[in-house]
């Protein structure tokens, strides 16, 4: 499904292809790791490493929003973090 849009970077020579290409690496390394961890978690079943899979997540999101909104991360992390847990034990 990329090989399209990749062929028009490319054809169109936009600047943007070696991000581009960087991005595509990214994702599928991923996703790939998030497809073998499913599959152990899956085949394990085990409520405890599901917690604390889940407490990584929101860690890591909390850790993302606070650096893309470029705010002092000892301020906010904890409110953003508890926002962030909240709304995933509410609509999770």
């Amino acid at each position: 499904m990329l090989l399209l849009p990749l062929g028009l970077l490319l054809w169109l020579r936009v600047p943007i292809l070696g991000q581009t290409l960087t991005a595509v690496l990214r994702m599928t390394v991923q996703l790939l790791f998030v497809g073998f961890y499913l599959q152990f978690i899956f085949d394990l079943n085990n409520h405890w490493l599901n917690g604390a899979w889940v407490l990584i997540m929101v860690g890591v999101a909390d850790f993302s929003i606070i650096r893309g909104c470029r705010l002092r991360l000892r301020r906010v992390w904890l409110p953003v973090f508890m926002a962030l847990a909240l709304i995933r034990h509410c609509y999770g």
